[in-house]
């Protein structure tokens, strides 16, 4: 009985263990989500560039907004084809088959995020010169 009782609770403190060493983040909304969940239902967005789109707090980021993305869902495990397609056409941003692209998807905002683009004036730069493209705020 003693011996039961004894492996019992070390069970217990096993699992109590290895519950404490996973990591735990909060995600808090950011200002920009906050905005689009103000902005018409019907406007779709895409956060670029593409490595940014493709990261798992854009879910999160998502359903703050609640705006239709480019990509869809990002951590599903299996995607459609033309998230290839897509990424593709968004992977040198901007070009111009990429801008008509855009267009044809209905985007309205292109979302960037400065502080983790690694050349951000270079980028900048590009996107203040391309056609139909309009920069509304840069905030870091």
């Amino acid at each position: 009985m003693r011996l039961q009782r004894l492996l019992a609770s070390g069970a217990g403190l096993i699992v109590f263990d290895s519950g404490r060493s996973v990591p735990y983040l909060q995600a808090q909304p950011r200002k920009v989500d906050l905005w689009l969940a103000r902005q018409p239902a019907d406007a779709v967005i895409v956060e670029l560039p593409v490595e940014q789109a493709m990261r798992p707090y854009q879910d999160y980021y998502q359903t703050v907004h609640g705006r239709r993305t480019v990509f869809g869902p990002v951590s599903d495990s299996f995607f459609p084809k033309e998230r290839l397609e897509r990424t593709r056409l968004l992977q040198e941003f901007p070009t111009a088959e990429g801008l008509a692209a855009l267009r044809s998807w209905g985007v309205k905002y292109v979302l960037f995020t400065p502080s983790w683009i690694p050349d951000w004036p270079r980028l900048q730069a590009r996107v203040e010169a391309a056609p139909g493209l309009r920069l509304r705020k840069v905030s870091r």
